[in-house]
């Protein structure tokens, strides 16, 4: 968790955390108590492995931000609602006010919370005469300190921060209605110490928590390892005009067709497990190993508290750092120097800047309801896509119709040899469609396929159908600007099988000249 970020929409962030953690952030706006674009912001970071969802419904206008966090705790499922906060100093009365007054209101509704943040309260002394944490407030010396007190007391709150900065005060308050709440210095830092703000590590225990469940590893199928001379071969044995019949439907041809070529893939294409990356894509090996040193030379120090091994601990934090920084720069030179030649290894460091793949908030509205189950999200995505193709039928040319009838695509018949020049075109670097069957393949087997794609195109000309297979399109979600959360700030992306761009590509030139006469402006 962390307050005052200054982040700005132009960042990224996966610039600020690696793809294991959930980033929740709310980055300073304008609103009725500060005019400032900069400073402020609050972030929370959640480990992938853990349930998570940020709650903006409970925000105010203040720099705070909300997220529910679910364990398993035995049997059953328990929400930690956690929430940072950022309060500009010199405290205004009624900033405090609004905050309170708001946080009062969502506390009535959740059981669990922890409430952590910079509160630049000053002049509150929270250690006692005794030398021991002050939990729960005593006396208020100000209008401020009352207000806080207040809320303190109303939701049966403690405070657990007693660590001191330099001036020997504590802004950085941890509020929380749980037991065995604990709060401690942290032996390792993220990044140089604020003195003002030292950073603090809150641990809670909770009995009987279960692990998340680890996932069986995702298995795919390597075709840059694949046997094309066995798959080759074997194509070249199928007696293709036996197998696909005329008498058969389209789409009956086309489900035998990748039948066959499915059973030949399983046999002679190699499966691999796809492991998860642990560590940023630029580091070395044996930047891995002195990490993974570290590591454990921090679990001795927590355990034993030995002085050497805390010696040994910060040498070794400033090679890694080193080390770190050494890594990356080598990588960003590496880029520049490419960028001509490998321009593709340029824009891959690009993607994963902006996050990789793709990533959806657990709750989705359309504007009017809102869900977190996956099956009404993809029907909220759908029926809004839909109206993108809606036409005005008002504008179809009438003789379109009659001018079709005479120039049909029956007479038009595609070779073997336009196959293989078409499918040699394709770029091999591209995926799969929804059939699963990647460009490389059909480059690679562009001989072998020439004569069951023949028949399977052909037959799909003189018959005037279209396979319902090919038709089946991926639809992927990109999101433009907004509320990510709302499925109208997303535009579509179809992904086609790759064979049905094929078919498209050798008939589209025919259509062409049939059609460039006959398309209105409209």
């Amino acid at each position: 968790m962390f307050s005052e970020t200054w982040l700005l929409s132009g960042i990224f962030d996966s610039e600020i955390m690696d793809a294991r953690y959930t980033i929740y952030r709310r980055d300073r706006s304008i609103n009725n108590f500060n005019n400032k674009t900069d400073g402020g912001g609050v972030l929370i970071a959640i480990s992938k492995k853990l349930k998570s969802e940020r709650l903006p419904n409970f925000e105010s206008s203040c720099d705070d931000l909300w997220v529910k966090l679910t364990l398993r705790v035995g049997s059953k499922a328990k929400d930690i609602y956690l929430c940072t906060v950022y309060l500009p100093s010199p405290i205004q009365p009624g900033l405090l006010e609004h905050f309170v007054d708001n946080t009062n209101d969502v506390l009535e509704h959740v059981d669990s919370c922890v409430i952590i943040g910079d509160f630049n309260m000053r002049s509150i002394n929270w250690i006692g005469a005794d030398g021991n944490v002050i939990k729960v407030p005593q006396r208020a010396c100000s209008s401020l300190e009352q207000t806080l007190w207040d809320f303190v007391l109303l939701n049966n709150l403690s405070q657990y921060n007693y660590l001191c900065n330099h001036n020997n005060r504590i802004l950085d308050l941890v509020f929380a209605n749980l037991e065995n709440v604990a709060v401690s210095s942290p032996v390792d830092i993220l990044s140089k110490i604020d003195p003002h703000h030292p950073p603090i590590l809150c641990e809670l225990t909770f009995s009987h928590v279960l692990k998340p469940k680890k996932c069986s590893p995702r298995v795919r199928l390597n075709f840059l390892k694949a046997d094309y001379v066995a798959i080759s071969a074997a194509l070249k044995m199928v007696d293709w005009t036996e197998e696909l019949e005329f008498s058969m439907t389209v789409d009956e041809m086309v489900t035998r067709f990748y039948e066959i070529l499915n059973e030949l893939i399983q046999r002679h294409v190699p499966q691999v497990v796809v492991k998860e990356r642990k560590y940023p894509y630029w580091f070395s090996k044996d930047l891995i190993k002195r990490l993974n040193e570290k590591n454990r030379l921090r679990l001795r120090i927590k355990k034993y508290n030995n002085p050497l091994d805390s010696i040994a601990f910060e040498s070794l934090k400033k090679r890694c750092n080193h080390m770190a920084t050494s890594c990356y720069k080598t990588y960003m030179s590496d880029i520049e120097a490419k960028i001509k030649s490998n321009p593709k290894y340029f824009w891959s460091y690009l993607k994963i800047k902006r996050g990789g793949a793709s990533s959806y908030p657990n709750s989705m509205t359309d504007g009017v309801n809102s869900s977190e189950d996956i099956t009404v999200i993809c029907n909220y995505f759908a029926a809004h896509f839909s109206k993108v193709y809606c036409t005005d039928q008002s504008d179809v040319n009438t003789n379109l119709h009659s001018c079709l009838s005479n120039n049909t695509l029956n007479d038009i018949t595609v070779s073997q040899d336009q196959i293989v020049r078409e499918l040699k075109k394709l770029d091999v670097n591209k995926g799969a469609g929804p059939d699963n069957i990647p460009s490389l393949l059909l480059h690679k087997l562009s001989d072998s396929l020439s004569l069951p794609l023949s028949i399977l195109f052909n037959s799909s000309l003189h018959r005037g159908i279209f396979p319902s297979l090919w038709k089946e399109t991926k639809i992927v979600p990109i999101f433009k600007s907004g509320c990510q959360s709302d499925v109208t700030n997303y535009r579509p992306i179809a992904i086609l099988s790759v064979l049905a761009k094929v078919f498209e590509a050798l008939i589209c030139p025919i259509l062409s000249r049939h059609m460039s006469q006959l398309i209105i402006d409209s």
